[in-house]
Protein backbone atom coordinates (compact mmCIF):
# COMPACT_ATOMS: atom_id res chain seq x y z
CA UNK A 1 0.00 0.00 0.00
CA UNK A 2 1.63 3.47 -1.37
CA UNK A 3 1.75 6.18 1.61
CA UNK A 4 1.71 9.75 0.56
CA UNK A 5 5.01 10.85 2.99
CA UNK A 6 5.59 14.63 3.41
CA UNK A 7 8.99 15.24 4.19
CA UNK A 8 9.85 18.56 5.67
CA UNK A 9 13.32 19.94 4.19
CA UNK A 10 15.52 23.59 4.21
CA UNK A 11 17.32 24.09 1.38
CA UNK A 12 20.26 26.98 0.62
CA UNK A 13 19.57 30.12 -1.35
CA UNK A 14 22.70 30.06 -2.52
CA UNK A 15 22.56 28.38 -5.93
CA UNK A 16 23.51 29.42 -9.55
CA UNK A 17 21.87 28.49 -12.84
CA UNK A 18 23.50 25.35 -14.38
CA UNK A 19 23.82 24.18 -17.91
CA UNK A 20 24.93 21.32 -19.33
CA UNK A 21 28.11 23.68 -20.80
CA UNK A 22 28.82 25.32 -17.15
CA UNK A 23 29.09 21.39 -15.69
CA UNK A 24 30.75 19.91 -18.48
CA UNK A 25 33.70 22.74 -17.67
CA UNK A 26 33.61 22.57 -14.17
CA UNK A 27 36.11 21.24 -12.01
CA UNK A 28 33.62 20.13 -9.09
CA UNK A 29 30.53 19.13 -11.03
CA UNK A 30 28.66 18.03 -7.45
CA UNK A 31 26.66 21.42 -7.64
CA UNK A 32 23.53 19.66 -5.46
CA UNK A 33 23.75 17.75 -2.21
CA UNK A 34 21.05 16.19 -0.40
CA UNK A 35 21.39 15.39 3.39
CA UNK A 36 18.52 13.04 4.38
CA UNK A 37 18.40 13.90 8.35
CA UNK A 38 18.86 16.71 10.08
CA UNK A 39 20.53 15.64 13.69
CA UNK A 40 23.81 16.06 15.48
CA UNK A 41 25.34 14.88 12.39
CA UNK A 42 23.52 16.25 8.96
CA UNK A 43 22.20 19.10 10.28
CA UNK A 44 26.18 20.83 11.52
CA UNK A 45 27.64 19.13 9.17
CA UNK A 46 25.49 20.57 5.89
CA UNK A 47 25.82 24.22 7.56
CA UNK A 48 29.41 24.00 7.45
CA UNK A 49 29.26 22.82 3.56
CA UNK A 50 26.84 25.68 2.92
CA UNK A 51 29.22 28.41 4.08
CA UNK A 52 32.25 26.71 2.94
CA UNK A 53 30.73 26.54 -0.87
CA UNK A 54 27.79 28.89 -1.44
CA UNK A 55 27.88 27.77 -4.94
CA UNK A 56 26.52 24.45 -3.98
CA UNK A 57 23.05 23.54 -2.89
CA UNK A 58 22.61 22.06 0.38
CA UNK A 59 19.18 20.30 0.94
CA UNK A 60 18.48 18.79 4.09
CA UNK A 61 15.59 16.44 4.66
CA UNK A 62 14.33 14.56 7.72
CA UNK A 63 11.37 12.88 8.99
CA UNK A 64 10.60 15.34 11.56
CA UNK A 65 8.76 18.68 11.00
CA UNK A 66 9.23 19.53 14.53
CA UNK A 67 13.27 19.01 13.94
CA UNK A 68 13.47 21.34 10.66
CA UNK A 69 10.75 24.26 12.04
CA UNK A 70 13.76 23.98 14.47
CA UNK A 71 16.24 24.43 12.03
CA UNK A 72 14.42 26.97 10.94
CA UNK A 73 14.06 28.61 13.86
CA UNK A 74 16.37 31.28 16.16
CA UNK A 75 16.54 28.18 18.71
CA UNK A 76 18.71 25.82 16.86
CA UNK A 77 17.85 21.93 17.74
CA UNK A 78 21.47 21.37 19.04
CA UNK A 79 24.62 23.30 20.51
CA UNK A 80 27.72 23.44 19.07
CA UNK A 81 30.26 26.19 19.81
CA UNK A 82 30.21 28.68 16.69
CA UNK A 83 26.95 27.18 15.22
CA UNK A 84 24.33 29.80 15.80
CA UNK A 85 27.15 32.34 13.71
CA UNK A 86 26.58 29.86 10.54
CA UNK A 87 23.46 28.76 10.63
Amino acid sequence: MATDLKIPLITTDSTKDVTTDSISQSTNPALRICCIGAGYVGGPTCAIIASKCPDIRITVVDVSAERIAAWNSDALPIFEPGLDEIV
